[in-house]
């Protein structure tokens, strides 16, 4: 009995002694100044990391982590302290180096895809780092655009500047400027204008290479048809480059590709294949042997001019139009259909087919396609208000899905698939075709 006591007492020294120091650890202890002084240095240990980064990714990732402690800390001393406190730093300043740090993370992430870019091979992995590159810069622009940060410190033109010469034209030094980013190139000349005699030049930029190698890739290719392909996928990555540029006004239109099918040279290669498609198409169907494959090969022709007939009309190509007079608008003109059966023969089913044709790879296409979340993206997009029903509720806020966002999404999706296409050698009418049957 009395060791039963004793166990008692204990226990209840145990959970007093317990509580106390729990009411100890969620009471402020500390003053506001001390709060700020720990933390501040905190700040500075997590800088000093930061700084001693070598890739340009960890320096990015660092940056970041500085800069998501310092709103968490920003906010926790709000919490306790209130926002009359003279010891915490003031709102929309640069409280434990967040704005520094948050201009510095802009810097260090587009050196850092543009390094990874110019690293990377293959020219459609190339453009989806330059897209994941434009969705990293639009969610700086949409972070910055509040009262929270120091506008001394941050800036749209910190990911602005490198994203727009990417899309277009970039600046390169000579001499004692070579190897300086077209950003940092940018920022000395807006700081010294006409005073700033140090020779700068103009070149193409991300966006244009990119179009050049998928360009080179059009004009080896064999296949005329898997060549079409490519012509089409290439033409989507255009729009898109344009749509984006052009419909967002955070970019810098002095650097940005013009309209009118020559800022990305995509008059040129619609011209050249233009010729080149109509040319190979038209000497398969006179070698065809088979009746059959003959129409068939006709068949593709017609697609084919009905769809560059689409894009020469189309306002976005204004500098150049082609000859089409002598084109073929349907497969009488390419063959006399009346020599055709009536019925088209079976396949043999012995006939391999030939060495050439390129096989889809459906589930290389789902799981490239997979790489995206089009509902995740949607689904981030910030919600803006908008005009009530008639018959809401008074005082109900009303709100929705931002619209050009969620376009945005779905240009993202359309062009993903489009690359996985592509990479996969499947048509999108196979792709079609199988998503249907499953």
């Amino acid at each position: 009995m009395a060791t039963l006591k004793n166990f008692l007492v204990v226990l209840l020294i145990f959970v007093a002694f317990a509580g106390t120091a729990l009411a100890a650890e969620n009471a402020p202890n500390e003053t506001s100044k001390k709060f700020y002084d720990r933390h501040l240095e905190q700040a500075e240990t997590l800088k000093q990391e930061a700084e001693r980064q070598v890739r340009y990714a960890d320096v990015a990732q660092k940056y970041r982590e500085l800069v998501d402690k310092a709103v968490e800390w920003e906010e926790e001393g709000l919490e306790r302290y209130g926002d009359k406190s003279p010891d915490l730093p003031r709102l929309g300043g640069d409280a434990y180096h967040k704005s520094t740090a948050l201009s510095k993370y802009a810097e260090y992430l587009g050196l850092d895809f543009r390094s990874r870019i110019e690293v990377t091979n293959d020219p459609y992995e190339k453009f989806s780092l330059l897209q994941e590159w434009t969705d990293k810069s639009f969610d700086y622009v949409g972070e910055i655009w509040n009262d929270t940060w120091d506008e001394r410190a941050v800036n749209i033109d910190d990911v602005m500047n490198e994203l727009s010469q990417a899309f277009g034209t970039e600046l390169y030094g000579i001499g004692d400027l070579f190897g300086e980013s077209p950003g940092v190139l940018n920022k000395l000349f807006k700081i010294f204008g006409e005073d700033f005699d140090i020779p700068i030049e103009r070149r193409p930029g991300v966006a244009r290479q990119i179009f050049d190698a998928l360009d080179e890739k059009i004009r080896q290719e064999k296949d005329p048809a898997w060549r079409f392909e490519l012509l089409k996928d290439r033409i989507v990555k255009t729009d898109w480059v344009l749509k984006t540029a052009h419909s967002n006004p955070a970019f810098d239109e002095q650097f940005i590709p013009n309209l009118g099918g020559k800022g990305l040279g995509e008059s040129t290669i619609l011209q050249e294949q233009s010729t080149s498609l109509i040319r190979d198409f038209k000497e398969l169907i006179d070698k065809e042997s088979d009746p059959q494959s003959k129409r068939q090969l006709a068949e593709k022709l017609v697609e084919i001019i009905k769809w560059l007939k689409e894009k020469w009309n189309d306002p976005g190509f204004n500098d150049y139009r082609p000859d089409m007079s002598d084109w073929p608008d349907s497969i009488d003109d390419l063959i006399d259909i009346s020599s055709l059966p009536s019925t088209p023969p079976l396949p043999a089913v012995t006939n391999p087919q030939p060495a050439t044709v390129k096989q889809c790879n459906f589930a290389g296409f789902l799981s490239c396609r997979d790489q995206f979340n089009l509902q995740g993206c949607i689904d981030a997009c910030p919600f803006v208000p908008v005009d009530c029903s008639p018959g809401t509720s008074p005082n109900t806020e009303c709100k929705q899905t931002d619209q050009k966002c969620s376009d945005t999404c779905w240009d993202r999706g359309t062009s993903q698939g489009s690359q996985c296409a592509i990479q996969n050698h499947c048509t999108m009418q196979e792709i079609d075709s199988r998503l249907r049957a499953q």
